[in-house]
């Protein structure tokens, strides 16, 4: 038991003095220089002058050119939409399905229960 010991300590002593040692070898870590970057400082009354906007700038109004499509000023016409819609479905779905289905959807306000329309296709 004596001598189970003396090994133990003996093992013990020179871990603790091989990390000593070792941890004293180690260089320097460095960590990097972190980038400069470029400060304004800005005080308050500048501040609130950019937030309002300088009262000398000029006022401008902003129109739209023209009433943009399907604004219920200026719906979409129904050839446009049929040919936008057939273009877009018949490569994902054929040709039958996306016929079938354009024209369930320019009747869904006959439509009474929307699950039975849906369980049609196969989408």
């Amino acid at each position: 038991m004596r001598g189970g010991l003396v090994t133990s300590v003996m093992l013990h002593a020179a871990i603790l003095g091989w990390a000593l040692f070792t941890i004293q070898a180690q260089r320097e870590l460095r960590v990097a220089e972190p980038e400069p970057i470029a400060v304004d400082l800005v005080n308050a009354s500048e501040l609130t002058r950019l937030r309002q906007g300088a009262r000398t700038a000029k006022q401008m109004e902003a129109e739209a050119k023209e009433t943009p499509k399907a604004e219920p000023a200026k719906p979409h016409q129904h050839a446009e939409l049929e040919a936008k819609f057939m273009q877009l479905g018949v490569p994902v779905w054929g040709e039958t399905v996306t016929r079938r289905l354009l024209d369930g959807c320019m009747k869904l306000e006959e439509v009474a229960d929307f699950s039975l329309f849906s369980r049609e296709f196969d989408l």
